[in-house]
């Protein structure tokens, strides 16, 4: 008789982000579509801290096509996010 696997529903944390958000340069360099693995490094990780309204533009590599979507429609939370994060530099 074979053993049955069983599966868990937990979530786990993206190993994969992206980040969506307007280029930033210093006092860390990050490009818009840069992916993270593993985590931030830690540098950008105290710099989104500092700037909490950035966090928002970090998404799971697997949602990026939906962000990407959400940034080419100007009336999206996330395009006026970034048009205002992009103002603020």
């Amino acid at each position: 008789m074979a053993a049955k696997k069983t599966t868990t529903t937990e979530k786990k944390e993206p190993t994969q982000v992206a980040y969506v958000g307007p280029e930033v340069r210093q006092p860390v360099h990050i490009t818009q579509y840069q992916v993270f693995r593993n985590g931030l490094p830690k540098e950008v990780e105290a710099f989104i801290k500092e700037r909490t309204e950035l966090k928002r533009f970090l998404v799971p590599v697997e949602g990026l096509a939906s962000a990407m979507s959400d940034l080419n429609n100007p009336e999206s939370l996330l395009a006026r996010k970034y048009a205002e994060a992009k103002g603020a530099k």
